[in-house]
């Protein structure tokens, strides 16, 4: 853990956290979606620290292990068997079988027949003599959660266990459909007690369709987030300020409360955009006019970075949404079901013709966007 996840207070991102634990508690999968540099990251990594799940679940915290699964750790698949192309499951039966083992390691309060039986299951699962390992490796993980799910948690209460998925649009690219029809079906082998928590970038349906891949063939998948989708936003005003504290007590700086108000506006507590715009502050004299101040961030190269990472998470058709709306800020004709989504993305505010993109300094990255065309 990093020193600034110390630092962050208990009701970091409360909001956030109280929804995505109110459903994993109630045994419901949870999908989120953030933009580019929103704080994805950050609340994930709060979401992990056992000081949060105890401050929003109280004593339910010690049935629940969330375990993170990074696809930047995954292994290289394996084909099904020598000689034929086509890839396995494997590789996502292996980073989760791996996550568990580490998760539980020294397995305190099992029986010597599990833990060897959770042995024996692991090292089978990377037992490279096996030509059948690659096909068979949803059995050794269903061994794995058996042995888990079996066992009561703390207290002797039912133990529950929730797949964090970090960047999982990296999963959706590298592993076969089987795979999430597996997760689908080993969730319902344990019902509430097995969950899963997404972060994307994108919907998981826009990013199947934009990845041209079987909607059909995904829908039990999909299935367990219908409803369940939490848009990330910006930070709100007290985290906003916390972390501009933080900021001024690393690097020594202190701004004048107005100047403080005037970064939190024009960057609309979006994590990225604030983090940039403090560190630019210093070239901003004093007394310079606020227009010429939002003039410099927005020309600046961290902010147009900043942006640029909001710009690429978004589809062709949001960004030609986004280009229009600067064009032609009255017009009606716009595609609602688009106009839906920026707005759940939290970067259109307002209805009808009164839509306003946000944050300020995006805006204008947008604008800049649209007179290169």
């Amino acid at each position: 853990m990093s020193p600034s996840d110390k630092q962050r207070d208990v009701t970091f991102r409360y909001e956030e956290i109280k929804e995505i634990l109110a459903k994993v508690k109630a045994g419901d999968s949870c999908s989120v979606v953030g933009i580019g540099a929103v704080g994805k990251s950050n609340l994930l990594r709060h979401l992990l620290r056992p000081e949060t799940q105890k401050h929003h679940l109280g004593d339910l915290a010690s049935e629940l292990k969330l375990v993170l699964i990074d696809p930047n750790n995954m292994l290289d698949s394996l084909p099904l068997l020598t000689g034929q192309q086509a890839l396995s499951p494997w590789a996502g039966y292996e980073i989760m079988t791996h996550r568990l083992y580490k998760a539980f390691y020294p397995f305190t309060g099992f029986s010597d027949e599990d833990k060897k039986a959770f042995q024996y299951a692991y090292d089978q699962l990377h037992n490279g003599r096996n030509p059948l390992v690659a096909h068979i490796g949803l059995r050794y993980l269903e061994t794995v959660l058996r042995i888990l799910l079996g066992q009561p948690a703390a207290g002797g209460s039912r133990r529950r266990i929730a797949f964090v998925f970090d960047e999982f649009e990296g999963m959706l690219t590298q592993l076969p459909v089987k795979f999430f029809q597996s997760l689908r079906g080993i969730r319902d082998d344990y019902k509430y007690n097995l969950t899963y928590v997404t972060f994307t970038r994108r919907p998981i349906p826009q990013l199947i369709a934009e990845l041209g891949f079987d909607h059909l063939a995904f829908e039990p998948f999909v299935e367990l987030f219908t409803g369940n989708t939490l848009y990330l936003g910006p930070y709100s005003d007290a985290d906003a300020k916390a972390m501009l504290d933080r900021l001024s007590e690393r690097k020594g700086v202190t701004y004048p409360p107005s100047f403080r108000n005037f970064l939190l506006r024009v960057s609309g507590n979006h994590a990225g955009l604030l983090r940039a715009s403090f560190d630019l502050a210093g070239q901003i004299a004093f007394g310079t006019p606020e227009s010429e101040a939002l003039r410099f961030l927005a020309n600046s190269q961290p902010i147009q970075i900043e942006c640029q990472t909001i710009w690429d998470s978004l589809s062709k058709g949001e960004q030609n949404a986004l280009k229009d709306l600067v064009r032609q800020p009255g017009a009606s004709d716009r595609n609602h079901t688009v106009i839906a989504l920026l707005q759940d993305k939290h970067l259109l505010t307002g209805e009808g013709n009164n839509l306003q993109i946000v944050p300020i300094l995006f805006r204008e990255y947008v604008r800049q966007q649209s007179r290169l065309e």
